[in-house]
This record gives C-alpha cells, sequence and structure tokens, in this order.
C-alpha cells in the first residue's frame, strides 16, 4: 500500500539532474541511508546539512536598540548545488526571517539549479515539528513522521513563497489533500536576473 502522502513532482527534476555530470544535492535536515543510496544510483553526491531555522525575534521595547539576530547561514560555498531539497523549512522561519532563507538558498544553488521545498497551507501559527522526506527508487519522495521538539511553524502564501524564491522560477506547485504544498522551482542564470522584472 502507498503512503498517503508522495511528493511526485520531484521525480521530473532528480531525472534531470540525472543527466549532468557529477551533480551535487544538498538535502537540508536528517536524510534517510535509502536517499543516499537512491541518489547515488543517479550519480549524484549528496550532502546533509543540519539545519536549524533561527529562533522568533523577540519584540522591541521603545527606545531600545533592535536585538541582535541570529545569523540564517546555509555553511556551503556559493553555487555549489545542482538541487536544493529544503523540506518544510520555509514553515519554521519566522515570517521576518523569511528573505534572509531565500537568499541563502540563491546563493548555494547555481544557475539552472533547483529548489524542492514543502509547505502547509493557512495562516495560523501553530506548534508542529518540521518532517523528514526519504526518496525513493522510483523518485517519488515519501513524507515520514517528525520527531524532536515541537517549535513555531508559519505558513506562507503561495504569493510570500513566490516573493522569498525571487531568484528562482516557481515551475510547479502541486497542492495535496493534507494542504501541504510541493513547491519546485529552478534557478535563474546570472545574466536572466539583469533582465528579470
Amino acid at each position: 500500500m502507498r503512503p498517503a502522502w508522495e511528493g511526485r513532482l520531484v521525480s521530473r527534476v532528480l531525472a534531470e539532474i540525472a543527466r549532468r555530470q557529477y551533480p551535487q544535492v544538498l538535502d537540508l535536515g536528517p536524510l534517510c541511508g535509502a536517499s543516499v543510496t537512491q541518489l547515488a544510483r543517479l550519480g549524484a553526491r549528496v550532502h546533509v546539512e543540519p539545519f536549524e531555522p533561527p529562533p522568533p525575534t523577540p519584540p522591541r521595547r521603545p527606545r531600545q536598540p533592535p536585538p541582535p539576530l541570529v545569523p540564517l547561514r546555509i555553511a556551503r560555498l556559493d553555487a555549489s548545488f545542482d538541487l536544493v531539497l529544503a523540506g518544510e523549512w520555509l514553515d519554521f522561519v519566522p515570517p521576518d526571517r523569511w528573505d534572509d532563507f531565500g537568499t541563502e538558498l540563491a546563493r548555494v544553488v547555481r544557475g539552472g539549479g533547483w529548489v524542492v521545498l514543502f509547505s502547509r497551507m493557512g495562516r495560523s501559527t501553530m506548534m508542529d515539528r518540521p518532517a523528514a522526506f526519504r526518496v525513493e527508487a522510483d523518485g517519488r519522495l515519501v513524507r515520514q513522521a517528525a520527531r524532536g521538539a515541537r517549535r513555531p511553524r508559519w505558513s506562507p502564501t503561495t504569493r510570500e513563497i513566490e516573493r522569498v524564491l525571487g531568484a528562482f522560477v516557481v515551475e510547479q506547485i502541486h497542492l495535496y489533500r493534507d494542504q501541504l504544498r510541493e513547491v519546485v522551482a529552478r534557478r535563474r542564470h546570472a545574466e536572466a536576473e539583469g533582465n528579470a522584472p
């Protein structure tokens, strides 16, 4: 029996990066051993970054300087990946830091490379756990039960996701019955960015 949720759009992306010579894949968060095996069969070199979203910004008191921000940085070199599997991390980054997250994704993805991320529909803030994703042999992503401590989760609108991914062209968004969106975006080439509206 197939799981209730399964990412389908990523299979097209995986097929494309498999045509590249030694594609570099970055997974933000825990990656199952089975996923490494499947991606390695495509010829990919897989890197795992244990991403930790910044805490919510504390409220500013009158006449007080703004509190220092915790840096939001993916500890990888510029333009070093053909694909970043960003999981559900955007939902766990505070809204005032979404642009920082988008900037970091744009920084580490090569021109023509891809980002695949997931986000819940809805507007309320809630406490939740970020799920892990496993790459299957047929190229699907399977969402796995979340572990660890609960943390605040926000739900950006589709328009907000597109804004955060401004250096990318959002090619497809698939909405599943459980209100999870699968977003596939391709990085613009540097020369095209100067011509973007």
